[in-house]
């Protein structure tokens, strides 16, 4: 393989799982490798998130091919014709009450509960369409890394962090809560913690 590698993820099998910029999702089991490409129902071979949810189902995003399932050895793809207004997936989450969060590339946020796609977008308040990453806090919150800044979702509302906060670039990459439920933000410019409401690099 000499692809570069977009995502690793271990499942709850401790299985190991990474996605390529081209040549398919592979999975490191027990010394052996396994590729799934699009031959396997894959839509695209560039994956961009991988998730294992609680019924130990291995879902997948990939770069504008869709929302993806694994099942029985081939993928069951969602994208436009089933809901899912914009098919550029990169980042998934499960939050405690087993609900499917998808964060995309332009397309803002979309909730996935038996089978129906929610849209969620700047015009629910979403700081940026643009999503590359989603934390489910201990509260069961979402912590959300936006293209306009870091989401918090609680209870159906959204409180949005940028620079007037103390955010060091609104260009977010990545958000995690960490011990003592220590939330973190990676941005363009470098690595914020949350401290009260503000932000410090």
């Amino acid at each position: 393989m000499r692809s570069p590698v977009r995502e690793i993820y271990s499942d709850r099998d401790g299985d190991l799982w990474a996605g390529t910029n081209g040549e398919g999702l592979l999975r490191f089991k027990d010394r052996a490798v396994h590729m799934f490409t699009k031959q396997a129902g894959l839509p695209s071979n560039i994956p961009m998130a991988v998730l294992s949810r609680h019924d130990g189902s291995l879902w997948v995003g990939t770069n504008c091919g869709g929302l993806s399932v694994l099942q029985n050895q081939r993928f069951r793809v969602y994208n436009e014709k089933d809901g899912l207004s914009n098919s550029c997936v990169w980042s998934l989450a499960e939050d405690q009450k087993h609900i499917l969060w998808i964060g995309t590339w332009g397309g803002g946020l979309f909730r996935f509960v038996n089978g129906q796609f929610t849209h969620i977008s700047k015009r629910q308040s979403l700081a940026g369409d643009v999503v590359r990453g989603i934390q489910v806090a201990q509260d069961n919150s979402l912590w959300i890394a936006t293209d306009g800044g870091v989401s918090h979702l609680t209870n159906g509302k959204f409180h949005n962090y940028t620079t007037d906060d103390g955010l060091s670039s609104i260009r977010v990459l990545a958000v995690y809560q960490g011990r003592l439920d220590r939330n973190w933000a990676g941005t363009s410019l470098g690595i914020d913690r949350l401290l009260g409401e503000r932000l410090v690099s």
